[in-house]
């Protein structure tokens, strides 16, 4: 295993690819059995020199399953485009997760305040002053969005029985 420095936009990814790779504390491996992992690994750079990562302030190290790697390649570091990408592939998979977690959640009856609450602790994700805010908003509006996706899909189904 080798370590390399990766940083975060928001604290939130840090803690969501924590809980991904079940790294709660200290150092996260990185494991290649999730397919986030594969991609983490497949950003990462190597050089001969040691280079600093790219930063936005916060910093994580996390471990990576690299082994027999070259003089050459020895010192391991994330430029900042591939940083970014990591960083936007974090908040594509927490979407994806949140939202899951939304409909599931709103299909059992439970209110929203209580799915976000849960869907926060059980996550592990620390709670910061406008967090909570931020996804409530983040579900109202997906569901603002697919209501109005699925009312102009009714429309244009009864207009195409009206047709004929």
């Amino acid at each position: 295993m080798t370590t390399v420095e990766l940083s975060f936009k928001e604290k939130v990814l840090e803690d969501y690819l924590r809980w991904i790779m079940k790294s709660p504390k200290g150092e996260i491996n990185i494991k290649t059995k999730f397919a986030l992992g594969k991609f983490i690994i497949s950003q990462v750079k190597p050089a001969s020199v040691p280079r600093k990562s790219f930063s936005y302030g916060d910093v994580a190290t996390i471990r990576i399953p690299l082994a027999n790697l070259k003089k050459e390649q020895q010192f391991l570091y994330f430029n900042e485009f591939s940083t970014e990408q990591i960083n936007k592939a974090l908040a594509f998979y927490f979407d994806l997760d949140f939202r899951q977690f939304c409909v599931s959640g709103r299909e059992k009856g439970i209110k929203t305040h209580i799915i976000i609450k849960s869907f926060m602790r059980m996550h592990n994700i620390t709670n910061t002053d406008d967090l909570f805010e931020r996804l409530k908003k983040r579900d109202y509006r997906r569901r603002e969005l697919l209501d109005n996706y699925l009312a102009s899909g009714v429309k244009l189904i009864e207009s195409e029985l009206y047709i004929v």
